[in-house]
């Protein structure tokens, strides 16, 4: 499968900002079947793709899906569809779109933005999509009516809404042979809903909670508060009725707002604990306080099904003031926790955020904690670590609980920082101005405190550039140089307009920077994140060169302070990408109005993603030629063993016998297994009408070396 992007060169120039190719075919048939699940979409994906990105949208591969099938979901990194688009390239785009919704039923998953949502033709698609399963909104759109509309047609499975045909063809100059609409029992069941950013009134939530209890095929919801609060007024009894009504197939909630009615939520609450379909449970809520949190302590103690239960905040920094209430009044808000935990035989995993907890808290929950016997993974964040932040991580490590509890992030502050080497717990941090609010406490972290944590593996900065002096630079580059299991470093520092603009401004080559210095010579780190770094030209270069020569780097974000370093990062990113097999991702966003450059980038990313999750379907189980492809080119791919763990839901050791296993499989390693997977021979190598030694003649040595140099994607399928 020829599953590459394109060559970045043309006629030996660099790829520069150009109109766009000739348009894709829009008459594009699916090929997607039970015996060949892989359409003759998925090879063209970057002539596809390239169109898309002109209305914020891509086409890609995921890990949830199965194999061969597509979401049409918002491009990473896109600006386009912020910004007004091109006739030409709207025309082409919309009409690709209503021929992509209406003919390939390989594609299971689309989530709506602004390009699809302004035009009803598009929307009123979706019902009739071939293979549609899982809708999404995303976005705050200006269009909610038009949305609302389409949503209530998936519901309906009585709706004989025919789609806007008329409109479409008045609209677009490419006249596409659209396919016939599929008969209502042909459709797809939608089984995945997400409209938590919609905004529904109070007598459109009614309407979708009611077409929610007729719906009989959902099992997995996303929504927002609408669904069970208005302003002010409760309205969780019709939602909570969808909940526990009998015969629910529900098995995955989640609830994402950032404003809620505490009586409806706790309501809300006392429903789930009632469900008896429900699986996975995620609130994605603004929780302030223990109070608040106490309410779904009812849900561990009492729901019989649910297995994987998350709350967590959606801010990634806050100052918080916790009072330290007495004793006694602080075990009474907790005690719903303590209560639950030790009782609950079902719950495997925990994660929640601890903001509002007070230390006492804590201590008590996680003591609770080590009397539970199911639970196999716990995630905790918020963590109010001070003076017992050395207790708490040794009752963890001398308890039960010890390899379980990942404590997700600690926000350094003046009360806990002499005490983080005694942590080991303590895999991951944050350095921030917030909390540090002296140049002298953020030196120390660094030069004092950092380097003696053995077991840091992530590390978080966030500062004002009034904090970011010359001493901090070289004591933060210092600390990089020598720690040695750091994987993931971010560094996001806040500068004013006025700073900005000034450095646009410089003509001349500013100082080397010591830090892009120590993380190009770092050989283990897998994410590097840098925004508003003062780099100059040189060192982006060099930082550009080492973030693509790298053999450990999947994930970075480059913004320099300066568009002179952030050019000069991709016409390196630009000259070297093509041949990267490594980055999943690489985000430039000081290169926004880049269009033609981005969209390659993204290619090639979009293309190692789906190789090294092919590889690790390949580990999993799925010995099929498109995923031997990817395990041949990322067997050694750092991300690899995670993604095995999540599929076939081990631990690393397990996952990386796997992946040896794996790679000594027959089908990979020996003549006739090697060329049946490859499609060459459908049992076995014979060679007739020929004297002496053949091809099937060769011994096991001699072929392994022969394999060395031949893979499964250098054989040319046959075309029939």
């Amino acid at each position: 499968m020829n599953n590459e992007p394109e060559s970045a060169r043309q006629d030996g120039v660099p790829l520069k900002v150009q109109k766009l190719r000739s348009t894709p075919l829009l008459t594009l048939p699916c090929t997607r079947s039970e015996e060949k699940p892989i359409c003759i979409l998925l090879h063209r994906l970057a002539a596809y793709n390239e169109i898309l990105w002109y209305a914020g949208l891509e086409l890609r591969e995921e890990k949830g899906h199965a194999l061969g099938e597509l979401t049409l979901g918002v491009a990473v990194d896109s600006q386009i569809a912020r910004r007004p688009a091109a006739m030409d390239s709207e025309v082409v785009t919309v009409s690709l779109l209503a021929s992509l919704l209406s003919l390939h039923r390989c594609i299971v998953a689309v989530e709506i933005n602004a390009a699809i949502a302004k035009r009803p033709f598009l929307l009123n698609w979706v019902p009739f999509g071939r293979g549609v399963r899982s809708l999404s909104i995303r976005g705050k759109l200006h269009q909610e009516e038009n949305v609302i509309n389409a949503i209530v047609n998936v519901l309906n499975p009585l709706d004989e809404h025919i789609p806007l045909l008329e409109e479409y063809r008045n609209y677009s100059v490419w006249r596409p042979a659209l396919a016939v609409y599929p008969r209502p029992n042909d459709r797809p069941k939608l089984a995945a809903l997400d409209v938590a950013a919609l905004e529904l009134s109070g007598l459109r939530a009614k309407q979708f909670i009611n077409l929610l209890r007729d719906n009989t095929t959902i099992t997995e919801l996303t929504i927002g508060a609408c669904a069970f609060t208005f302003g002010c007024i409760d309205m969780s009894d019709g939602f909570g009725k969808y909940l526990t009504q009998e015969g629910s197939v529900l098995k995955k909630l989640t609830i994402r707002t950032s404003d809620v009615n505490k009586g409806a939520l706790q309501a809300l609450a006392k429903a789930i604990a009632c469900m008896t379909s429900l699986e996975e449970l995620v609130l994605d809520v603004e929780l302030y306080n223990v109070y608040e949190k106490s309410f779904f302590a009812e849900i561990v103690a009492r729901n019989k099904t649910l297995r994987s239960m998350s709350i967590i905040w959606p801010r990634s920094c806050v100052v918080t003031s916790i009072v330290e209430h007495p004793v006694g009044e602080a075990g009474r808000r907790i005690q719903p926790w303590l209560l639950a935990l030790p009782e609950n035989t079902v719950l495997s995993s925990l994660t929640i955020d601890l903001l509002g907890f007070t230390e006492y808290e804590c201590l008590a929950f996680f003591e609770a904690l080590t009397r539970n016997t199911t639970l196999r993974k716990v995630t905790v964040s918020h963590l109010p670590a001070k003076s017992y932040l050395r207790e708490i991580c040794r009752m963890i490590r001398e308890s039960s609980m010890a390899g379980k509890v990942h404590i997700q992030d600690i926000h350094v502050s003046f009360d806990n920082l002499a005490v983080l080497p005694d942590c080991p717990e303590v895999t991951m941090v944050t350095i921030s101005s917030v909390h540090l609010i002296e140049r002298d406490h953020i030196y120390s972290a660094f030069s004092d405190v950092l380097v003696e944590c053995r077991t840091l593996t992530a590390l978080h900065v966030c500062v004002h550039s009034y904090f970011f002096d010359h001493a901090i630079h070289l004591s933060m580059a210092s600390y990089v140089n020598g720690a040695t299991t750091l994987r993931s470093f971010e560094l996001q520092i806040y500068v004013d307009r006025t700073e900005r603009e000034l450095e646009d401004r410089q003509t001349f080559e500013g100082p080397m920077c010591p830090l892009a210095h120590a993380l190009l010579a770092h050989p283990h780190l897998i994410k590097i994140t840098l925004m508003e770094l003062r780099v100059n030209e040189r060192d982006a270069w060099s930082l550009a060169e080492a973030t693509l020569g790298s053999r450990a780097l999947t994930e970075m974000t480059f913004a320099a302070l300066g568009s002179r370093a952030n050019e000069a990062f991709l016409r390196v990113a630009m000259s070297r990408i093509e041949s990267n097999y490594r980055l999943l991702r690489l985000s430039l966003p000081a290169c926004r109005d880049r269009d033609a450059e981005l969209v390659f980038i993204r290619d090639v990313t979009r293309r190692n993603s789906s190789l090294v999750t092919r590889a690790a379907r390949f580990v999993a189980g799925e010995e099929d030629a498109y995923c031997a492809r990817g395990i041949e080119m990322m067997a050694g791919h750092s991300s690899l063993p995670q993604l095995v763990c999540e599929m076939a839901n081990v631990e690393a050791g397990e996952a990386m016998a796997m992946i040896r296993r794996a790679l000594n499989l027959p089908c990979l390693t020996s003549l006739n297994g090697f060329m049946k997977m490859a499609g060459v021979v459908q049992y076995r190598v014979e060679c007739f009408g020929l004297r002496g030694r053949t091809l099937e003649h060769l011994n096991e040595d001699c072929w392994l070396q022969i394999r060395k140099y031949l893979k499964i994607a250098d054989i040319v399928p046959c075309r029939r």
